[in-house]
């Protein structure tokens, strides 16, 4: 069934009128198309920039594996170094205690600010994520809006192709109209 396009009577239009007509149309579908183009290349920028968000994040959770892994081990052997030297305290004596209690003391803080460190590094890594996940979804909403932008300029392409079908039509019913009309003259 073909779309209704105006409730008004069809009128005879003159031929300069029909091709003004179609020229307008023809304009109006020269511009869906740019700026179909020029969504679909929008389109493809955000997946672009998604997939280096992807990539960003991808590294920074990487690094952060590998920092916490560091910073356990680092911690493993910081509680053996602390179990071995009370094991070894009950037999020091009293300055080498001392020393032994100075570096005790040292592992500690080392150890300390090491999981300073890491929870820092936590902290900066879920905000990086949070960010990359708010801009992952802006993409996608972006995208999703796009493709329906695109649905939609193409149903108002396929429908002005063929209101100049029709207007074709008309246009050379016209001319047969009046040929006729000129061949009873």
């Amino acid at each position: 069934m073909r779309p209704v396009l105006d409730q008004t009577p069809v009128q005879c239009f003159t031929a300069p009128e029909l091709e003004d007509r179609v020229r307008e149309l023809e304009r109006l579908l020269c511009k869906a198309n740019r700026e179909c183009k020029q969504r679909r290349q929008s389109n493809n920028i955000l997946q672009a920039e998604n997939n280096q968000m992807k990539k960003i994040f991808q590294q920074k959770e990487m690094f952060l594996k590998e920092s916490l892994s560091d910073a356990q081990l680092k911690h493993q052997k910081a509680l053996e170094s602390i179990s071995q030297l009370e094991e070894e305290k009950s037999e020091l004596t009293k300055s080498e205690y001392e020393q032994q209690q100075e570096a005790h003391s040292a592992l500690l803080l080392e150890n300390e600010e090491m999981k300073k460190e890491l929870k820092h590094k936590e902290e900066v890594l879920k905000v990086s994520l949070a960010d990359a996940e708010l801009k992952h979804q802006k993409a996608l909403e972006s995208i999703s809006q796009l493709e329906d932008e695109k649905s939609e300029l193409k149903n108002l392409v396929k429908k002005l192709r063929s209101t100049v079908q029709e207007l074709g039509e008309e246009l050379y019913y016209s001319h047969l109209q009046s040929d006729e009309f000129e061949e009873q003259q």
